[in-house]
């Protein structure tokens, strides 16, 4: 359920940017889907359902086609999952790095310990 309320919200989110890509209002919106401002808005944020006759109409106020708005947020989502995985991918760099600096520190302090208790028999 997760991921398809997460899919529900990146749709509100990209009507909402090519919304005000168009330098549309919630009310120009609300006025062209003939609904008030609060429904328009409660729309966009999720409060209420988006229905398919009202996201076809969304696509012809913002001059987009559906097929347009869904490959858009394929593209999105691809550019997403890249931009994890990138930073996945430095992350675990970053642990392996901090890995090996630990390993050398202790090293180093075990060398110490070494040093000190070969003083302290001397």
């Amino acid at each position: 359920m997760l991921f398809i309320e997460k899919r529900k919200n990146n749709l509100r989110k990209k009507i909402k940017a090519l919304r005000i890509a168009s330098e549309l209002t919630c009310e120009n919106m609300a006025h062209d889907l003939e609904i008030s401002t609060a429904s328009y808005h409660k729309m966009e944020t999720g409060k209420s359902k988006l229905s398919l006759d009202r996201l076809l109409r969304i696509c012809e106020i913002l001059k987009i086609s559906p097929s347009e708005l869904f490959s858009s947020l394929a593209i999105d989502n691809q550019k997403q999952k890249n931009t994890q995985e990138s930073e996945l991918t430095e992350m675990l760099e970053l642990y392996r790095k901090n890995e090996s600096l630990s390993k050398k520190l202790i090293e180093n302090l075990e060398q110490k310990l070494i040093t000190l208790d070969k003083k302290k028999a001397d």
